[in-house]
């Protein structure tokens, strides 16, 4: 992971990956790493959607490693329109989607979070102290 945080590092500093901001006027987010798992956040530009691909195609011939794009999903803001995904998807061999599903159990959503999302949770924690 320290190629991969270094080849974005370098498109950080020369301002070609433009921070994703999560709320008007707050701080931009890039990334999360989750020990072999990423998040990537970018703007909905075709160039970003590029540099994505290259970073990830320059990390897997410096490093030897390999990308798993059959597990791999893009997902787009509720803002963009169809013209704008079926570009983004000849751009990248990475399939997009609408919904992420579930990491580690929870629900990766892009709406507003409910109670009823965090219901296993309370499931879970009923069953390990009910006798």
């Amino acid at each position: 992971m320290k190629k991969l945080s270094n080849l974005i590092f370098h498109k950080i500093v020369d301002k070609t990956w433009k921070p994703v901001q999560l709320f008007y006027g707050g701080l931009g987010i890039l990334y999360l790493f989750f020990a072999d798992n990423n998040l990537f956040f970018i703007k909905a530009k075709n160039s970003q959607i590029s540099l994505i691909s290259n970073i990830l195609s320059n990390f897997c011939k410096e490093s030897g490693l390999k990308v798993n794009f059959e597990k791999s999903r893009i997902m787009y803001s509720k803002s963009i329109c169809r013209t704008r995904k079926s570009i983004f998807s000849q751009l990248s061999i990475i399939c997009f989607v609408s919904d992420l599903g579930q990491y580690w159990g929870f629900l990766l959503i892009k709406r507003r979070v409910k109670n009823d999302h965090f219901n296993f949770v309370w499931e879970k924690i009923s069953k390990s102290f009910s006798f």
